[in-house]
């Protein structure tokens, strides 16, 4: 798969949002505890609300 293209270090509070059609790795968590979520986000066009969904 060859080296990462980003390496991304998220400060506590941080929101992230990956495409998961898209590779990507996350690194464990070595001494503190991390919350993930999993869900989908509709989007149905610039004048419409986005749709979230799990």
């Amino acid at each position: 798969m060859g080296p990462p293209k980003a390496v991304i270090k998220p400060a506590p509070g941080d929101l992230l949002l990956l495409n998961p059609r898209q590779i990507h790795a996350v690194r464990p968590s070595s001494d503190e505890p991390r919350i993930t979520l999993g869900h989908f986000i509709g989007y149905h066009g610039a004048d419409l609300p986005l749709t979230l969904w799990s």
